[in-house]
């Protein structure tokens, strides 16, 4: 495995892009191929382009301590991402129970809104197949 690996970086069948700091921990294709999005332990959020092999956008930037804050670094971590098949939005789930979602057409951050229904760390999103239904699975043991 480790041959055919190699083997596949050297002729540039398989590229590295880093932009997070930490772990990343979820990837996400659009249909079209042309972008992808990740999120990582570091609490960011990248679209790419994968055309060009580069970080489009932050979506969501990298955790830093604020001041005295007792905020956990882990409450943030994002666990899943997701994107519909029309390729207008990027739903972010993350461990502190919320799923966000961002309309990336236009290579901002546009977060259009945040849900809060879950009582555990989301663990998986997906869209409907060509709708904007999305739904999320949790620890908490519930899809919704």
């Amino acid at each position: 495995f480790r041959r055919v690996l190699f083997r596949s970086i050297s002729a540039g069948h398989i590229k590295l892009l880093r932009g997070h700091d930490l772990t990343p921990t979820c990837v996400a294709l659009q249909t079209s191929g042309e972008k992808a999005v990740s999120g990582s332990k570091d609490h960011s959020v990248i679209l790419w382009d994968i055309e060009q092999e580069r970080k489009a956008v932050t979506l969501c930037p990298t955790w830093k301590r604020q001041g005295d804050s007792n905020a956990s670094r882990t409450e943030g971590e994002v666990l899943a991402v997701a994107c519909s098949d029309d390729g207008r939005y990027a739903t972010v789930g993350r461990r502190d129970s919320t799923v966000s979602i961002f309309d990336i057409r236009t290579g901002k951050n546009n977060l259009v809104k945040v849900f809060t229904g879950h009582k555990g760390a989301i663990t998986s999103l997906a869209f409907r197949t060509q709708s904007l239904q999305m739904f999320s699975g949790s620890e908490d043991r519930c899809i919704r």
